[in-house]
């Protein structure tokens, strides 16, 4: 293979890699055109070890997280006594185009924003 043709697919595959790494780890930006609105009665208000709340609304699979809820000042306590049982507005980050290509990753969507009765009582959206 002659050196420039070499050249040219080194450089053609260092630019598809960047522009993979680019894509996988952008961040996404946190807005309301950027999430989705659910809503629900609360059935499950939990904690992980890494300090994250989970809610789950009957009748839908899946979790919805606030990360690192507790680190944030949160309660799952306060907010179990608060939401259990009662119907919520919440957001959620749309999921990444790569989600649907990744199939270990798991149902948990994470929350951007909760209503409950037009208080807002977490968000993250300025």
């Amino acid at each position: 293979m002659k050196p420039a043709i070499r050249t040219l697919i080194s450089l053609a595959a260092l630019i598809a890699i960047a522009l993979v790494c680019y894509l996988v780890f952008y961040p996404a930006k946190i807005n309301r055109e950027n999430s989705v609105k659910v809503e629900g009665i609360v059935a499950l208000v939990g904690q992980d070890s890494l300090k994250d709340i989970y809610i789950t609304l009957e009748g839908r699979t899946g979790s919805l997280l606030i990360n690192s809820g507790v680190t944030q000042g949160l309660s799952p306590d306060s907010l179990r006594a608060r939401l259990m049982g009662k119907k919520v507005e919440i957001l959620y980050l749309r999921p990444h185009w790569l989600s649907g290509l990744t199939p270990s990753m798991s149902p948990t969507r994470y929350i951007t924003e909760i209503k409950q009765a037009d208080e807002v009582i977490y968000t993250e959206i300025r």
